[in-house]
């Protein structure tokens, strides 16, 4: 089960690690960012560094904002669904500890933001 860790939602995977049913439906809260500026980033990048460096750096800073927005999504109570470029898709149960789940998604998301709008 391990190597599919990284494939399943954290909430999915626990059940099926405790032999829990996985309900069809559940209400909650998603979240959906990307990165503003994605694009020219990458342009810019590889006009300044090259195609072997710009992939490189780039990759360090999508995972620079990627360890922080799953940190703020792990911390509450959220799962990560899915990467697709530059985006990334998080659900929140309704019923996960804490506040009501769509406060948790707009508290993640602005401590999320705060911390690269400097």
């Amino acid at each position: 089960m391990e190597s599919l860790s990284s494939y399943i939602p954290t909430d999915r995977l626990h059940a099926l690690v405790n032999g829990l049913a996985l309900p069809d439906r559940c209400d909650g809260a998603v979240l959906f960012a990307d990165i503003a500026g994605f694009t020219a980033l990458t342009e810019a990048l590889a006009q300044l560094l090259g195609p072997q460096r710009d992939a490189e750096e780039l990759t360090r800073h999508i995972n620079q904002v990627y360890d922080a927005l799953i940190a703020q999504v792990d911390r509450y109570g959220g799962s990560v669904i899915s990467f697709s470029g530059d985006a990334v898709t998080c659900f929140f149960h309704a019923d996960a500890p804490a506040t009501a789940a769509a406060n948790r998604t707009a508290t993640a998301k602005v401590k999320h933001c705060t911390q690269y709008s400097s």
